[in-house]
């Protein structure tokens, strides 16, 4: 299937498209009768790759290795900075999962450690390219990290200044 990009007899790696949960981009492979778990999740609004274990020895391997910095994410992101953005830089807030909102907030108190670092990559107008990189992602955790630190994401609902929107709103209507 041309949403599989790399298979063993261990594991298999597939394309996540935006707009998916991982369940939607998995049915395929659950009508075809292969037998998963996946080992790390992404947001619906996230497009990229998912690891999937076919074995419950590569599944207890894989969520460890994932859980000890083994595994390197990088994305790209267009958006638009709410103060002056250096070219390079690191944010750490700790993240925490509120149950009755469904979303992730930053909290010093009760969140876990993430940390995202960020590169500018390319500015076109008032638009910035930005390479978003992490060993350990968590649930929203570009979304959080981008807001509260330099820029919002284009296309991002969850976390948002008021005037992305209006941004958003002019990219779509000049495409």
């Amino acid at each position: 299937d041309k949403d599989i990009i790399a298979e063993t007899n261990d594991w298999i790696a597939c394309h996540k498209p935006a707009g998916k949960s991982v369940a939607e981009a998995t049915h395929f492979l659950k009508q075809a009768g292969v037998k998963f778990s996946s080992v790390y999740g992404l947001d619906m609004e996230i497009a990229g790759p998912i690891l999937l274990a076919k074995t419950l020895e590569a599944r207890n391997f894989l969520k460890n290795l994932y859980g000890s910095d083994g595994f390197s994410f990088t994305f790209y992101a267009w958006g638009i900075p709410h103060k002056p953005c250096p070219d390079e830089w690191t944010c750490d807030l700790s993240i925490a999962w509120d149950e009755h909102k469904q979303r992730s907030y930053p909290s010093l108190k009760k969140g876990k450690k993430a940390v995202t670092r960020f590169q500018k990559v390319q500015t076109l107008g008032s638009y910035h390219l930005f390479k978003c990189s992490t060993h350990y992602l968590r649930t929203q955790q570009l979304q959080i990290h981008a807001h509260f630190s330099y820029f919002d994401i284009l296309g991002d609902t969850l976390w948002t200044t008021d005037n992305h929107l209006v941004y958003l709103e002019q990219l779509k209507q000049n495409i």
